[in-house]
């Protein structure tokens, strides 16, 4: 450990633990130091920043680690959000050959954590207390800041020399990185993968690419929807090669990765999968505030986060989650203040430091319920109360996938959602042909794609003869969608295995001029179709088979078993307006952001160098015996801001935030209840 502090020797620095915050200062007041660590893997390089009086009082340490990042140093910018306020802010990266960085990305993280740990016990300003912050990247190496810091730490006083981790606030992360790479099993996610990569390997290496090379290399990630090569890169087979095919060398990660598929084989071992166990950290888990997007990467990770920290804390207010609407890329730049200012209301709220700012500081939105959203379509800046996740009080709407009367020619793929399952005379089987070398493309909820980012329209998706189409009847009034989507689809396919993909979609009206365009003449109908969420999965049909294209192997007769494929589409924070829609495309691909299925002869590796196989012809059925559908999570916000006030007595009056009175003349309201069948609307607002 390299550095040193002016400040005097560990031995003589002052009691740790201020629960006052020193006084407000100025920024050019600051003091600033450069920091050097070497460590088993490799060398931390970082800055600190000090308040004017940490040689005369301790404090808490304010952590972002860059990881392999090095390039993005001018984050340093916010320091003085923290150091002005009592906070040693310190930002740290590492630095070495591409072997050992980007080779060892995860792995780097949590030794990089584990030498800051050491150098902060080792500083006299450092009072022992050290909080975590940051997005994307910067928010899984604070998991593993947070997982390093485990071990004898019992609690926020034990081992003084030793800091430990008493608040956090990871943003648009993961604590584990297998879940995320495989899609939970059932493919690979390559985009996400490559570009993440890409960036280690060249994007965000401090010097590796400058001036003309520098401009060039960013419009291509950020600038345009296929970054150049990456979908050559993974259309070529074997798969493992697109590594050399992108950046002209072998990754260590990309290659061990793709052939260690499994989260218990041993090369995900060592870091390079679990960041940060929270199950098993029970009341050692820090107060976290998890923040994501209801588009972004990691979505789902954070939902499984939230839920496993909350059950570690066992207590209320110490866990929470923020969801804007929103996908990766959104969410970090609009909310990029708002994410500082939260993360220091939070240090404030759980290290007793009191907030002289002078601003006004908010954690999470600054609402006070453990799960705080956005919805996508509310009014700008409306945040929902939530008492868990999923919320509670809400009702399933099962909408079933049905044909269109008389369809025919290109509408033959198109079929429409209701309220009741089709009849035995409606029976639906549309059909679709998967083309290993035409893969579907995707556009909207790109995975580390600036282009696709968020929700995009979906007009030139739904054109695709590779994809079905099914659109529900126009909402007649407001709907609030908040919750888990799910969908049950039976079919059948040529092939004994393809991936299925499920995609939630709203079509907003159209308005205006939008009332003229060619569109609302098509068989799609008007209005802008927009991506809300999906799941893809693997299925085995060799049991459920249809015939195929042409003649061959691959082609079976048909089979009036189709195999039953339920999927969990994730989470969603919509809200429908009078005169929308919504929408379910079925396909087999959402390429490079999933890798396509190569459809390779049995025995082949999907990843490997077999040839691709024949088109797959897939068929969806839909009838009285096999009902295939989408259930829609149906919220009544106002209900489920209440869920969790206990028991009322009779004419006990509660005030909701709009400052609306509503009388409950039930008994009691138990906090467990899942629904209010006997709630109705009337003059006076809700009544039991």
């Amino acid at each position: 450990l390299l550095a040193s502090s002016d400040c005097g020797s560990a031995e003589s620095q002052p009691a740790r633990h201020s629960a006052l915050r020193p006084r407000c200062c100025s920024p050019k007041d600051l003091v600033k130091k450069e920091v050097h660590l070497q460590h088993r893997l490799g060398v931390v390089r970082g800055v600190v920043y000090l308040p004017p009086d940490a040689c005369d009082r301790s404090c808490p340490a304010v952590v972002q680690n860059l990881g392999s990042y090095s390039a993005l140093q001018a984050i340093q910018g916010e320091a003085p959000l923290f150091a002005t306020r009592g906070y040693a802010y310190l930002l740290a990266w590492n630095e070495g050959s591409k072997e050992e960085v980007a080779d060892r990305v995860f792995e780097r993280w949590a030794a990089d954590a584990d030498a800051i740990l050491e150098w902060l016990g080792q500083q006299p300003w450092c009072d022992g207390r050290v909080v975590t912050h940051g997005s994307s990247l910067m928010g899984s190496t604070s998991f593993a800041l947070v997982q390093a810091a485990q071990g004898d730490v019992a609690s926020c006083d034990a081992q003084p020399r030793r800091p430990t981790v008493c608040a956090a606030v990871p943003a648009l992360s993961f604590s584990r990185v297998h879940p995320t790479v495989f899609l939970g099993g059932h493919g690979l996610a390559a985009e996400l993968v490559l570009r993440f990569l890409w960036l280690a390997e060249r994007g965000a290496r401090d010097g590796e690419l400058r001036g003309l090379s520098y401009a060039g290399a960013m419009l291509g990630f950020f600038g345009l929807e296929e970054m150049p090569g990456l979908r050559a890169a993974t259309l070529e087979r074997p798969s493992f090669d697109a590594d050399v095919r992108l950046w002209g060398r072998p990754n260590a990660l990309w290659r061990g990765g793709t052939l260690a598929r499994e989260p218990s084989d041993g090369f995900w071992e060592g870091g390079r999968d679990v960041l940060c166990d929270l199950g098993h950290l029970g009341k050692r888990c820090p107060p976290l505030l998890l923040v994501t997007g209801w588009w972004d990467i990691f979505l789902q990770q954070a939902l499984d986060d939230f839920a496993a920290a909350t059950f570690a804390r066992g207590e209320a207010g110490s866990v929470k989650l923020v969801v804007y609407a929103g996908g990766h890329f959104e969410v970090s730049l609009s909310r990029g203040r708002d994410l500082a200012l939260s993360a220091l209301a939070w240090y404030d709220k759980h290290l007793g430091m009191t907030n002289r700012a002078g601003a006004e500081v908010k954690e999470g939105g600054g609402r006070r319920s453990p799960v705080c959203v956005q919805l996508y379509g509310g009014r700008a800046g409306d945040m929902i109360d939530l008492q868990a996740w999923p919320p509670p009080g809400g009702t399933v709407r099962a909408l079933y996938l049905n044909p269109v009367a008389g369809a025919g020619g290109g509408a033959a793929r198109l079929g429409t959602l209701r309220a009741a399952p089709p009849t035995t005379e409606e029976a639906c089987a549309l059909r679709y042909v998967y083309d290993p070398r035409t893969p579907t493309p995707y556009a909207g909820g790109g995975w580390l794609n600036f282009r696709k980012d968020g929700p995009r329209p979906q007009r030139r998706i739904e054109r695709r003869r590779d994809v079905l189409v099914f659109t529900s009847e126009a909402f007649p009034e407001n709907a609030d969608l908040v919750g888990v989507v799910r969908a049950t689809l039976h079919m059948r396919c040529s092939a004994p295995e393809c991936d299925v993909l499920a995609r939630l979609c709203v079509v907003r009206a159209p308005r205006g001029l939008g009332l003229l365009s060619p569109d609302c003449l098509s068989a799609l109908g008007g209005g802008t179709s927009l991506n809300l969420c999906e799941a893809i999965e693997r299925v085995d049909f060799k049991e459920n088979r249809v015939a195929g294209v042409g003649t061959g192997p691959r082609a079976a007769p048909l089979d009036d078993r189709p195999r039953r494929v339920d999927l969990r589409l994730g989470g969603i924070g919509c809200r429908v307006h009078a005169g929308d829609r919504v929408r379910l495309q079925v396909c087999s691909a959402a390429h490079p952001r999933a890798m396509r299925h190569p459809l390779q002869a049995p025995g082949e590796d999907w990843l490997g160098e077999g040839s691709l196989g024949s088109p797959a012809t897939l068929e969806l059925v839909s009838d009285a015996e096999h009902p295939s559908c989408v259930q829609l999570p149906v919220l009544d916000v106002e209900l489920a801001r209440w869920t969790s006030v206990g028991r009322l007595g009779r004419g006990d009056v509660l005030e909701t935030e709009g400052g609306g009175l509503r009388t409950w003349v039930r008994d009691s309201i138990d906090r467990r209840s899942t629904g209010y069948s006997g709630a109705e609307r009337g003059s006076g607002g809700l009544s039991a």
